[in-house]
């Protein structure tokens, strides 16, 4: 092989080692550092049917009542 061939090798190999890491740290140091530092965001247990339908229903409810009161806020900027 060439010098050139050689140290062109050389230069592919550490910049796809340097990528490799920097996935790594990506997939998988930003959600420890996340979970370490905010807190674990999967839940601790999986949930019940009667939690899961609890949780529909609030969910359903809040999002309605936020929908409602933003439709009432634009409707007095509109001046209706």
């Amino acid at each position: 092989m060439s010098p050139d061939r050689l140290h062109s090798r050389a230069w592919s190999l550490v910049c796809g080692s340097g990528a490799l890491v920097a996935l790594a740290v990506l997939v998988v140091g930003v959600p420890l550092g996340l979970a370490a530092t905010v807190g674990w965001p999967l839940p601790h247990h999986v949930p019940t049917a009667a939690g899961l339908r609890t949780l529909e229903f609030k969910a359903v409810r809040s999002a309605f009542i936020e929908a409602v009161a933003a439709a009432t806020e634009r409707s007095r900027q509109l001046g209706r």
